[in-house]
């Protein structure tokens, strides 16, 4: 009862391990954080483990990536996070959710959580999916990192970006928001940088974003970094991989903020 950390990450527990770790969790009341990441859950078992830690009041930390965890879990997943009030960190990485899992599990982050991290790359999130979660993601006060790599996300999404902060933007009275927000290999290019960074100027929580391996140009290379010039909340910008070369010659920016890292 008094173990606070269990890591059974990579350990091929696989689609039957539901009714063991049931009993398992069940009987960790001061659980804080659970590993099973690489393990072939499936949808399965997903449903006994959430519900063995839905009596947990201490887990704040979860990380089920790589576990062929799909949309039909959604709704699930929705469920065990609208009514806990101590995670903080979920990763759900590398799963198939597809665009209307990401849908109905961003539904969820509308309610009021104290989550501050969650880990959505490879999810087949798509824009559809994308655009889902920043609408939902505008009442949410609490989620401080994103991570959306690899899922083709594109102008719509990011339109609905520029919604999410806007929304923050015109609220005086909001105590936080997105930090840290990793957009890598997706579908953005210079019309969807458009599409948000005259938010992004003005969005004064954003320290970090990471725009590596998408399709910006000078053009939308350019305006992020106006944007940073702007915002000096923000210290870190990644546009490796784009094609940037506006980014590579200004040195005239780098001299007016000497501060911010910037890697192209």
């Amino acid at each position: 009862e008094s173990m606070v950390i269990l890591y059974l990450n990579s350990n091929l527990l696989g689609s039957n391990c539901g009714d063991n770790l049931n009993i398992i969790l069940t009987n960790l009341v001061n659980l804080r954080e659970l590993n099973l990441s690489c393990n072939c859950i499936g949808d399965t078992s997903l449903p006994l483990i959430l519900n063995a830690l839905k009596q947990n009041d201490k887990i704040e930390t979860l990380l089920l990536g790589y576990n062929d965890i799909t949309s039909a879990s959604s709704s699930t997943i929705a469920t065990f996070l609208s009514n806990n009030h101590s995670l903080r960190i979920l990763w759900l990485n590398n799963n198939p959710l597809n665009p209307e899992g990401i849908k109905t599990i961003s539904q969820s982050l509308s309610t009021k959580l104290v989550l501050e991290e969650i880990n959505l790359n490879s999810t087949n999130a798509g824009d559809i999916g994308g655009k889902e979660l920043f609408e939902n993601m505008k009442l949410n006060k609490s989620l401080k990192r994103l991570f959306l790599n690899t899922n083709d996300i594109g102008k719509e999404s990011m339109e609905k970006f520029g919604e999410m902060m806007k929304m923050d933007n015109e609220d005086e009275n909001s105590e936080g928001g997105i930090e840290f927000i990793s957009l890598s290999m997706n579908l953005i290019d210079d019309e969807g940088v458009k599409s948000f960074v005259e938010e992004l100027m003005n969005y004064r929580w954003i320290k970090e974003i990471k725009f590596n391996s998408n399709h910006i140009g000078d053009e939308g290379g350019e305006l992020l970094l106006y944007a940073a010039l702007q915002n000096m909340s923000i210290t870190k910008i990644n546009l490796e991989n784009n094609n940037t070369t506006w980014v590579v010659n200004n040195e005239n920016f780098k001299s007016i903020r000497s501060d911010i890292q910037i890697f192209f």
